[in-house]
């Protein structure tokens, strides 16, 4: 065949190129006016991207500078409250004398030798005077003398912060340090924090002041502009009234604190932006060639309340457009060098196009003759063009592949790969037919049906004499499909369920890598779900075999996605889905959305018998990783995540994602030996009786300072001890450490005094409860009739009889049962009426926003709700006067909350109970 395609030769006349030169200029010229036009827009669309891109850029590091001062800020708050509530300062402000004052000072130098940043702490008495004061020098920090304390009565922030009440705080805006009236030499950019201290008798003491060094902000603010790729962008910062923090220029900054120094402010010389930079949030502004960007940074916003001033900085920078990169490259009408270059090879391009279409088409004779010999012969037979594309497939073809002439012509060979091959053995394919001119080999294609089939494949290149390159492809081939039968057989064994037909674990590893290699970085997704109710379905299936069932669903996900994309089974209940089509993570989202439509579909056409419950997690190539094993495992994680959501049906791998389950594991390894290394503490927050200020129980609240993560709230390791099933031996460790606390302590207490004991649900479940509430209470001597049981509303989720006869196992032994966040949950007043409960604690949400932002009404309900079920009440959160008399009001005597106290240790709490007995 080839002999003959050969012989048929072509003759080339002058005519021929006079009319390919005729056709290539009436391309041409039009080519050439479009062109210029086109990039003279791409252009200025690149100079507006350029912008856009430079400010987003500005932006970025703005809210990096924002996010990194509003946390200096909060740390320092922290710092502040930890000074201010530290037993030194308490005994100080207590029993202030020469011992305490000591105490106080080297705990000051303690804390200033950790914090390189704090210039100064100090304690100003009421008249302003300094009585203590830490300076922190280079080397150490330096106890002042008390000869060289100063006089600060005059400073506004002393005058600021000895005014607050309780529990506020006052933060100055950032000026210079100043010593005796006089502004330090260096300059020191000071921020200073300040906390008023009172006793324990509710009585003001004196003012609490942390000096934070500015210049770690400038620091941050450089830090961030060092390495910024276009060094024509000017940035500053200024305060809220414009004068520099920080400028390229250090005659400008801090000038407004000299008043015989010329004063230099941003607003001055751009009187026209300080409305919109002063009122909004961020933005950009251009004027003529100029563009500004700014950023109001607002660090204390977090710290201070809305009644509070807010002192503002505002990050600023600018450049003009003439400096952009882009327009130093342009030469004639927006082009550049590269442009008129790319013009000249289109122009040369257009001719040899011209001229290969030319001859192509005086090449029709050659192909009729191929086409006839093909028609004639019983190997399957099709010839493309030298781009692989299907010009002519023979009967034979057709019946192996199962497609028609029709569908084919047109498409590139590529369309039926299996998959199967690596991109090297193409590689070598190719390179022996385009060296040798032929190659035979085995290969698998893929039918129309998608099933994958063998053959024996000859390749032909066909070249033309007058330019002895390739023109045509011609591929004749025999189906081995018998022969691979067997093979087939035990390759589906291997990489195939059984049951379901779908490709297993083994072979869905072996597809992503395919779609990896193949895919060429292009992203695709990993949709990995589980079928929670699996089991329920299989037992509930009224007769239709659960396979059937799956399949059916299976066969029903196959019309969501393309023939490049496929369905695995990983386990009994666990299925993951390869998105190769869907090349985006919208595209992926979409799919999701599609997936569970199609889910509430079938239940509809399964008549509603059953619904499958399912779980998804989605992983995305290359953004989660770039092999299958961690594709895969990245799916997988997002699943689990998504497992413990009540609402969430599907979730997308993250690093925060990542991040969480390795801290919840490392949390949860750390967890199982908190108890061996005595890493637990029980801290009692009493309950108080409103009318008399009287204490009349406590809740025992546990506590985790860990030797690795340092102090863990019970909002993070309670839900992982509750997930890993270790909340039951921690509580009943809580359970053993309250009884022998009590015990130390009974003597001295009434007989009607309680404290109460928080049981998480599953520990509510654990069958040997009672039975350890006996046995402790008999091994520390308590009576357990002066305890009571905490249990949340989801306890009562479970059979209302069950969780009766619990109830009255406990009441036998003398525990009373309180219900802990009530109507925050599941609330139903059907628990209340059913349920043997002596008391309602009423959350912190009811309360907390009294009487600002909340009339208190959903409180007072709860209230008259528990008087009308014969029920104890008490409201936790209580933090004010105007709270706890609200309260009162209503009939709510029993508080428990922040005005009484704050949870105390065991040794606090012993004194407290004396001096409130």
């Amino acid at each position: 065949m080839e002999d003959k395609i050969k012989s048929n030769k072509i003759k080339v006349n002058k005519s021929d190129y006079k009319a390919i030169l005729k056709i290539s200029l009436l391309i041409i010229i039009p080519t050439i006016i479009i062109y210029v036009a086109v990039i003279s827009f791409i252009t200025k669309t690149q100079i507006e991207t350029s912008i856009k891109l430079i400010v987003a850029e500005q932006e970025q590091r703005a809210n990096t500078i924002n996010f990194i001062i509003k946390d200096i800020y909060n740390e320092s708050v922290k710092d502040l409250l930890i000074i201010k509530n530290s037993d030194e300062m308490s005994s100080f402000l207590n029993n202030p004398n020469e011992f305490t004052k000591t105490e106080v000072e080297q705990m000051f130098y303690r804390f200033a030798s950790t914090k390189k940043n704090f210039d100064q702490i100090r304690i100003l008495n009421l008249s302003g005077k300094e009585i203590v004061r830490i300076n922190n020098s280079s080397s150490s920090p330096v106890i002042v003398d008390s000869e060289e304390l100063q006089d600060k009565s005059d400073n506004d922030y002393f005058i600021k912060a000895v005014n607050l009440p309780i529990n506020n705080y006052y933060i100055s805006d950032m000026d210079l340090n100043s010593e005796n009236g006089v502004i330090e030499i260096p300059h020191k950019p000071i921020v200073r924090f300040a906390t008023p201290l009172f006793n324990d008798d509710g009585k003001l003491q004196g003012v609490l002041i942390i000096n934070y060094l500015g210049l770690d902000f400038i620091h941050i603010l450089d830090e961030q502009f060092k390495d910024i790729e276009y060094d024509f962008i000017y940035h500053c910062l200024v305060n809220r009234d414009g004068y520099y923090l920080n400028n390229e220029d250090e005659s400008k900054t801090f000038s407004f604190m000299y008043e015989d120094k010329e004063q230099f402010s941003f607003f001055e010389t751009h009187p026209d932006l300080e409305e919109e930079f002063t009122t909004n949030d961020h933005g950009s502004v251009q004027k003529n060639d100029i563009v500004y960007f700014y950023k109001k940074i607002i660090p204390t916003i977090d710290i201070l309340s809305e009644n509070n001033e807010q002192h503002f900085w505002i990050f600023i920078s600018k450049f003009n457009v003439s400096s952009l990169p882009i327009l130093n490259e342009q030469l004639l009408f927006y082009l550049s060098a590269v442009d008129i270059a790319v013009l000249l090879i289109l122009c040369v391009l257009i001719g040899y196009i011209v001229s290969v279409v030319y001859f192509r088409n005086k090449d029709r004779e050659q192909l009729t003759l191929t086409t006839k010999i093909a028609e004639n012969t019983n190997d399957a037979i099709l010839i493309t063009e030298s781009d692989t594309k299907i010009i002519f497939v023979n009967k034979s073809f057709e019946e192996i592949t199962g497609y028609t002439a029709d569908e084919v012509i047109g498409l590139k060979t590529n369309y039926f790969k299996s998959g199967l091959h690596s991109p090297s053995f193409y590689s070598q394919m190719w390179d022996d037919i385009q060296n040798k001119g032929h190659w035979s080999g085995e290969v698998w294609d893929r039918k129309k049906d998608g099933l994958f089939y063998p053959k024996l494949l000859n390749i032909y290149s066909i070249k033309t004499k007058y330019s002895d390159k390739v023109d045509k492809y011609i591929g004749i081939y025999s189906d081995l499909t018998r022969i691979k039968e067997t093979e087939a057989n035990l390759n589906k064994l291997k990489n195939y369920n059984i049951e379901t037909d779908l490709p297993n674990e083994t072979l869905l590893k072996k597809l992503v890598d395919l779609s990896v290699m193949n895919n060429h970085n292009k992203p695709f997704g990993l949709f990995s779900f589980s079928v929670m109710n699996f089991n329920e379905v299989t037992f509930s299936s009224f007769g239709v075999e659960p396979n059937i069932i799956l399949n059916d669903f299976i066969n029903d996900i196959h019309t969501l996605i393309s023939k490049e994309d496929f369905v695995a089974q990983i386990s009994k209940n666990t299925f993951a889905i390869g998105l190769i089509s869907y090349n985006s993570k919208k595209e992926v989202k979409s799919f999701c959305d599609k997936f569970f439509e199609l889910n509430r579909k079938f239940s509809q056409k399964m008549n509603n018998n059953f619904f499958f419950e399912i779980k998804a997690g989605v992983s995305i190539y290359p953004d989660d990783d770039i092999t299958s094993e961690g594709l895969l495992k990245s799916a997988n994680i997002a699943l689990e995540a998504v497992k413990e959501s009540k609402t969430l049906k599907v979730l997308f791998s993250s690093p925060k994602i990542k991040e969480k389950v390795s801290k919840e594991l490392k949390m949860n390894l750390l967890l199982r030996k908190a108890i061996e290394n005595n890493e637990l503490d029980v801290n009692y927050q009493p309950q108080v009786d409103s009318i008399n200020g009287k204490i009349k129980g406590a809740e025992a609240l546990m506590r985790w300072n860990s030797k690795e993560l340092g102090s863990v709230s019970p909002f993070f390791f309670i839900p992982v001890a509750e997930k890993n099933g270790y909340i039951i031996e921690l509580g009943y460790w809580l359970i053993e450490r309250v009884f022998d606390d009590y015990n130390k302590i009974k003597d001295k207490l009434p007989s009607n005094f309680k404290i109460s004991i928080n049981v998480s649900t599953i520990q509510f479940q654990d069958p040997d409860l009672v039975d350890k509430f006996v046995s402790l209470s008999e091994k520390y001597n308590v009576n357990l009739e002066n305890f009571e049981i905490e249990i949340t509303e989801s306890v009562l989720v479970s059979n209302v009889e069950i969780v009766n006869e619990q109830f009255q196992k406990f009441k036998k032994l003398g525990l009373s049962i309180a219900l802990d966040d009530f109507g925050t949950g599941f609330s139903s007043l059907s628990y209340l009426k059913n349920l043997d409960i002596d008391k309602l604690k009423i959350d912190r949400t009811f309360i907390k926003d009294y009487p600002t932002l909340d009339n208190g009404g959903i409180a007072k309900l709860i209230v008259n709700i528990a008087n009308e079920f014969n029920l104890t009440v008490i409201t936790e959160g209580a933090e004010n006067k105007e709270q706890v008399d609200y309260l009162k009001s209503v009939g709510c005597t029993f508080i428990q909350g922040y005005y009484f106290s704050k949870p105390l240790c065991f040794v606090d709490f012993d004194n407290y109970i004396d001096k409130n007995k």
